[in-house]
């Protein structure tokens, strides 16, 4: 059987970075700021790894992982990997032929809509149908996409790729798109320097969330999309110590989660923050939450994101188990009940690693 290799984080928390490892194929040839081509593609037909291509539909929440295909095969694509949460199936994997080899990060956008950043490509997929809508070639240029978010723009609904500097590990740019094209790139003028993870605010829809790694310090911030300086504020929570947080949106309030890892750290962990159902605050901080699934051996949460149903974290971990010289990976819920393990990345094929998860609900 083959065995699937755990992804190394292309921001592990707290870990230094070697970026050689993500740089295998060269970057498109569009210009920073030039808008990409914008195509509608078909449903996937190629065989994704580990294909789940048969069933039932996948019944919403469900978890999705991303999944890197590191083969070097001639056309091998990446894919997206779908665990139902109320009955941990595996259901229809998404992405097929749509998807580079290479998808970093993910999220939840509203009406079943999925968003994708690849390395050199972003794809928006509609859940329903399991069709990309949206398929934009980017140029990298010596960046890789780390965190998308819900944001809204001046032409309407849409989401922010943050794409971080592989020479000094940061957050220096964020792509912003319609559900239709890309709209504009923003410069490192619209991030606060030493920004590691960009995510959306929890309550303002024009706004997001930078988290720096070297503060600790989380910070509101609303775009400019004319040139102007950003207006850029404290979130209006005490987070301290953290390394990369991540929200999901939900109707009436939100959940905010992150890691609170610090460098060199093994006590890895997560933190939740909550908004209440109406008004205007205060943000609840509860937690700390930690991920002692036995099957997982847990050393180091990589990516997080909150269950909608309870804003309880689900996350991408990292064991000190080698499969041929890489750390195995897992998806693991919260806690160390019998249905700790949502995907076991040691199952799956060879030279196949979980970059990132999201919940679709």
């Amino acid at each position: 059987m083959h065995r699937r290799y755990a992804l190394a984080a292309v921001v592990a928390a707290g870990c230094s970075m070697d970026f050689s490892q993500y740089l295998a194929t060269p970057p498109g040839d569009a210009g920073l700021f030039e808008d990409a081509p914008v195509a509608a593609d078909g449903p996937a037909t190629d065989a994704p790894v580990a294909p789940v291509d048969a069933g039932p539909p996948c019944t919403p929440p469900y978890v999705v992982a991303a999944v890197e295909n590191l083969s070097g095969a001639s056309g091998a694509h990446g894919t997206l990997v779908r665990v139902e949460l109320a009955t941990g199936r595996r259901c229809r994997d998404l992405g097929g032929a749509v998807l580079p080899e290479q998808p970093f990060a993910l999220h939840r956008l509203a009406d079943a809509r999925l968003a994708v950043a690849s390395r050199g490509q972003v794809n928006v997929f509609d859940t329903t149908t399991d069709r990309s809508v949206l398929s934009v070639s980017v140029d990298d240029n010596n960046t890789l996409p780390t965190d998308v978010f819900p944001l809204t723009t001046p032409s309407g609904p849409g989401f922010g790729v943050a794409y971080l500097n592989v020479t000094t590990s940061d957050v220096r740019s964020v792509r912003v798109f319609t559900l239709t094209q890309q709209l504009a790139a923003l410069g490192s003028a619209q991030v606060p320097q030493g920004s590691v993870s960009l995510t959306a605010h929890p309550r303002d829809a024009t706004a997001f969330l930078a988290a720096r790694r070297d503060t600790g310090e989380t910070f509101t911030i609303r775009p400019s999309f004319t040139g102007g300086a950003p207006a850029t504020e404290p979130f209006a929570a005490a987070i301290t110590g953290l390394t990369r947080v991540f929200a999901l949106q939900r109707e009436g309030g939100g959940h905010v989660v992150w890691t609170t890892a610090t460098a060199g750290s093994a006590a890895d962990g997560a933190m939740r923050l909550t908004t209440p159902a109406s008004g205007a605050g205060p943000f609840l901080a509860m937690g700390p939450s930690t991920f002692a699934c036995a099957a997982a051996r847990c050393r180091e949460v990589i990516r997080v994101a909150p269950d909608p149903r309870d804003g309880a974290p689900i996350a991408v971990c990292e064991s000190a188990t080698m499969v041929n010289g890489l750390p195995a990976r897992y998806v693991v819920r919260e806690g160390n009940g019998a249905d700790c393990m949502l995907l076991d990345g040691a199952t799956l094929p060879a030279r196949s690693r979980i970059a990132a998860i999201a919940v679709q609900y």
